[in-house]
C-alpha cells in the first residue's frame, strides 16, 4: 500500500523543530505504510525529505513519515532536576 504523502501543517513541522533543538523526549503514535499502529518514544535526531515526502528520526534510528503521525506530544526530561 503506498499512500500519497499530505505535507503536514507548517506549525506542526516547528513543533518538531523545537522538540529536536531542545533534545525533548517525544511520545509518538503512528502507523506504519500498511496502516499497523505503533507508538515510539525517544528524541528526534533529524528531520529530513525522502523524495518529497518529510521524516524524522528518532535516536534509537526508528523513521517515521510526518503525516502518518496521528498524536505527538514531548516528555519534559527530569532527569536534571
Amino acid at each position: 500500500m503506498s499512500d500519497p504523502y499530505r505535507p503536514i501543517d507548517c506549525s506542526l513541522y516547528d513543533h518538531y523543530e523545537a522538540w529536536a533543538t531542545l533534545r525533548t523526549v517525544v511520545h509518538l503514535e503512528h502507523v506504519s505504510e500498511d496502516g499497523t499502529p505503533h507508538i515510539s518514544e525517544g528524541r528526534i535526531v533529524d528531520l529530513f525529505l525522502r523524495g518529497k515526502e518529510e521524516w524524522l528520526r528518532l535516536d534509537d534510528d526508528t523513521e517515521v513519515r510526518l503525516d502518518r503521525i496521528r498524536s505527538a506530544r514531548g516528555i519534559p526530561d527530569t532527569s536534571s532536576r
